[in-house]
């Protein structure tokens, strides 16, 4: 009872009496803006009086004037505007207008839909307000997204577009505007690039959109499209243009909140295309745009007409209830009551405004059943200069019309590749150096071409693949590029100095990927992978000598064969001499019975008759005859007889394995040193190069190389940064290194394919080692729209062999000597030390037989009876007696028989003289 009587007195309230009489009723409706836009409420209170002087001919209200609470909320606040929102709906409105953002109106629906208040958005355009029931009391003035992606997606089908990047704020609005567009990309497989989603802060500021922008202008599609909230649009603008993104060859395409919010951008736009709702020349968009124009000397925007439209959309609710018959009582809603206290004619209201139809400042106001427009139109505008220009149009469901000879894209370019190529069709400026085979002077009328080489061809079919065109120019300088300090400023000379101040768009030529330089600009992807090498002479080969054929050992080991044969000959001696069961024992036998039967010995004759009855066996291994053997058995020519015992033929079997170890290698070895005609490396590696100061060694000044050696901290790197002897030009170290024949000895370090080229062209020229292993790459500005695509098109041409064919090409050796650089070095002692050992080892076994023997035959002498011993101490006793008196009078005897030999030649010499 008690809210019916507030109902009645919120109603008398709105009835008063004009001079004559008569009765008028006042509806109020609620409206909210952001405080962006002051102008909205101008526009509004504009209308809503033309509206009340009933100036508006389809839209005659009788004694009904409209009156409007207008409250001012963050756009991104949803709070902020549901606060106000339950501030108006308590001061008895029937309809709420507003909010302007999707999250917002979504946010007041929630309260308006319980509390039974109709509420009409202006340019919400989210499609979940759409499709989600609990917006029963929401009507729309604009069309949701969904149907501006498809418009999107029609332009970029109409272009054959398959590659894009999609920009849009992290609001709902952000995120929901090119949802549908995304889909149907997955649909159609096109490929978006890029998708990024810009934050928003308290200020409306949009944090680090230039790191938004980079990753779009990386991702390799030329092609934007731009979904946010208008009052983002001009910083984001303002920031694509810093970074060439709005240069002739992008396309964006903006949603339709930009030319909603601005008539007019800058300059540098020229060529944007968006979309803006339908605005068509209505008899209302006339009279309003002039009476605004008079009141206030400026032009109403796309957005004042939308807020605008709303109010006309009520204004005809009013209009359907005056002529049904119907009263409204409005009543003050409290948001915070509990239970919720609807508005009883809450419903009666909405679905008078649903019913209505009318004129507005676009297409007709008509409303579906879920509350959205009845018409779907888009205008397709384009920025001629800095205003926007109607292009074509789009309606639902799916027909696009364009006007291909009005359009055109950024800076006036017709058409955009389809590939996103940011090369194709321009011609960019190439830096190099002359550097053989890379680079090379030709002087070639017939083709008007000025170089040659293995740069020269990668460019041209870099070129051919992307549809560029490139011209040449060499490096001012004179170098590849290294950091110095100029004027206490860090500054880069050389081919990296001029892509980084941008004089030329590549540097094409042998430049190793360095960490340094690619502080300041990019590199592509490897074309060749090498390292450094050392250049350096030649030198002959040692002059032919007498003595060449025993080079292949040294004087070491030559020493150690005549040494081991006089060992070996003096043991064999020996050990025949002593052993009992060798030749010089077996004669013994004959003998020793003897000396056992005559205490005083054996007589000379007795002896003479035994030596001259047993001289093969006592002669069979003399010292000399065991020399002679020994050599013999060393030369592999074999021999007439062979020791008997086997202390003696331990010693003769590891001499013939060792003749045989020794001689293989002697015969392996002389073979390439009589028949090997070279020329030998000075040195034979970096680290001997370090260590000698017989050869100064350098590498070309600021370059990778020279950065490498300053920065080294290991060894052997370390130590040759001191005393490095650099050059300028590559060319000047080769030069120096051939000319270390007739002065200075020098050795070059450089990368390894230009110095194997230096080689392959002189042959007295050769390469040491490999080390630091890096590869050739082209140079591009940092952030360089070029890096993607000529990385792609590197990667094809390496898997194709292209890079491989043109080394061959331009790296194939002509020096056509077949003389190989390997050292053969003689056999060093160490080598054959072990055979050495054996040897000694073999004597020394031998020995230790020997007593084994001795003792076997002292015991056999002991059991015989015509040995006269006691036992078996007596036994070796009297054996070793018996061969040392054998050697004695082995030694008497022939000093006996040369004193005989010596006195027959002189009485031969008498007889002679006295014939």
């Amino acid at each position: 009872m008690k809210s019916l009587v507030i109902a009645n007195l919120v109603f008398l309230q709105i009835i008063i009496f004009n001079g004559y009489g008569d009765a008028q009723e006042i509806y109020k409706f609620g409206l909210i803006t952001p405080p962006q836009f002051p102008e909205l409420e101008r526009a509004i209170n504009m209308t809503m009086a033309m509206i009340n002087n009933k100036e508006i001919a389809s839209l005659q209200l009788g004694n009904v004037k409209l009156s409007g609470i207008f409250r001012s909320a963050d756009i991104f606040s949803p709070y902020d505007n549901l606060r106000k929102a339950c501030e108006i709906m308590s001061q008895g409105i029937v309809t709420l207008i507003g909010p302007l953002s999707s999250s917002a109106t979504k946010g007041v629906q929630n309260i308006c839909s319980p509390l039974q208040m109709p509420q009409i958005a202006p340019v919400a355009t989210d499609p979940s307000l759409s499709s989600n029931f609990n917006y029963n009391y929401l009507l729309r003035i604009i069309a949701p997204d969904n149907f501006q992606s498809t418009a999107i997606a029609s332009i970029v089908e109409r272009y054959k577009w398959t590659k894009m990047s999609i920009l849009a704020s992290s609001t709902d609005f952000g995120i929901n505007a090119l949802t549908e567009f995304r889909q149907i990309a997955s649909r159609k497989l096109w490929r978006i690039l890029s998708f990024e989603l810009y934050a928003i802060q308290n200020n409306s500021y949009v944090a680090d959109i230039e790191g938004y922008l980079q990753r779009i202008k990386s991702a390799g599609s030329k092609v934007v499209i731009l979904g946010c909230e208008g009052e983002h649009a001009t910083q984001i603008f303002e920031a694509a243009n810093r970074l060439g993104l709005l240069s002739r060859g992008w396309a964006w395409i903006v949603v339709d909140t930009v030319p909603s919010l601005y008539p007019t951008l800058p300059s540098y736009t020229n060529g944007i295309i968006s979309l803006r709702y339908y605005q068509t020349e209505t008899s209302i968009l006339r009279s309003i745009r002039a009476r605004y124009k008079q009141l206030y000397n400026k032009e109403l925007q796309v957005l004042h007409y939308r807020y605008i439209d709303a109010l006309l959309a009520f204004g005809y609710g009013i209009k359907n209830m005056k002529q049904k018959g119907i009263t409204i009582i409005p009543t003050s809603l409290n948001c915070s009551s509990n239970p919720t206290q609807p508005w009883t004619n809450g419903a009666k209201m909405l679905q008078l405004i649903k019913e209505s139809s009318g004129e507005s400042t676009s297409s007709p106001i008509n409303f579906t059943a879920l509350g959205g427009p009845t018409y779907k139109i888009w205008d397709v505008v384009n920025l001629h200069g800095t205003t926007w220009s109607t292009v074509g149009n789009f309606t639902v469901p799916n027909q696009l019309n364009l006007d291909g000879n009005s359009i055109y894209f950024m800076d006036g370019a017709r058409i955009i590749a389809d590939s996103g190529s940011f090369l194709k069709g321009k011609t960019i400026v190439v830096t190099t150096i002359i550097e053989p085979p890379f680079t090379m002077i030709e002087d070639n009328p017939a083709t008007g071409r000025n170089y040659k080489g293995y740069i020269i061809d990668m460019m041209d079919k870099l070129a051919s693949s992307l549809n560029f065109n490139y011209t040449v120019r060499l490096v001012a300088d004179g170098q590849y590029g290294a950091q110095t300090m100029v004027d206490g400023a860090p500054q880069w000379s050389g081919m990296v100095g001029e892509v980084e101040r941008r004089v030329a768009d590549i540097a094409a030529a042998p430049l190793s990927i360095s960490p340094v330089r690619q502080q300041v600009v990019d590199f592509s992807m490897p074309y060749i992978d090498q390292g450094l090498t050392v250049l350096t002479l030649k030198t002959s080969g040692q002059t032919p000598s007498l003595f060449q054929a025993f080079l292949p050992l040294t004087g070491e080991v030559w020493l150690c064969i005549l040494l081991s044969i006089t060992l070996v000959a003096i043991a064999v001696t020996f050990i025949n001499r002593f052993s009992p069961f060798d030749h010089y024992g077996k004669a013994c036998k004959q003998i020793q019975p003897l000396y056992n039967s005559n205490q005083t010995g054996v007589s000379d004759k007795d002896y003479e008759t035994w030596m001259i009855e047993n001289e093969e066996d006592i002669e069979a291994f003399s010292l000399y005859n065991s020399l002679w053997y020994t050599l013999e058995s060393f030369l592999l020519q074999g021999a007439d007889r062979t020791p008997r015992s086997f202390s003696a033929r331990l010693i003769t079997a590891v001499w013939w394995l060792a003749s045989v170890i020794i001689t293989s290698t002697y015969t392996a070895n002389l073979a390439a040193f009589l028949t090997v005609n070279r020329l030998q490396p000075t040195i034979t590696s970096l680290a001997e190069l370090s260590k000698t100061s017989a050869i100064n060694y350098g590498v070309l000044g600021n370059s990778s190389a020279e950065t490498f050696f300053q920065q080294s901290t290991i060894s052997p790197y370390i130590d040759m940064k001191h005393k490095l002897k650099n050059v300028q030009s590559t060319t000047d170290g080769i030069n120096r290194v051939v000319n270390s024949f007739q002065g200075e000895k020098y050795a070059f370090i450089g990368d390894a394919s230009l110095l194997n080229y230096a080689k392959s062209q002189n042959c007295n020229l050769t390469t040491i080692g490999s080390f630091k292993k890096d590869s050739y790459a082209l140079i591009l500005s940092k952030e360089s729209l070029f890096l993607k695509e000529i990385n792609i098109e590197i990667f094809k041409l390496r898997e194709e062999g292209f890079f491989e064919a043109t080394r061959v090409k331009w790296f194939e050796a002509t020096c056509t000597t077949t003389t190989k650089t390997t050292t053969y070095d003689p056999v060093k002692l160490e080598s054959l030390i072990g055979v050495f050992y054996i040897i000694m080892a073999s004597i020394g076994m031998s020995i230790v037989i020997l007593a084994i023997e001795w003792t076997i035959a002292g015991i056999q002498d002991s059991h015989r009876r015509n040995v006269k011993v006691k036992n078996f101490s007596d036994a070796i006793r009297q054996r070793f007696r018996f061969v040392i008196n054998n050697i004695a009078k082995d030694l008497s005897s022939r000093r006996n028989v040369e004193a005989d030999t010596k006195q027959s030649k002189k009485g031969s010499n008498k007889i002679g003289v006295m014939v």
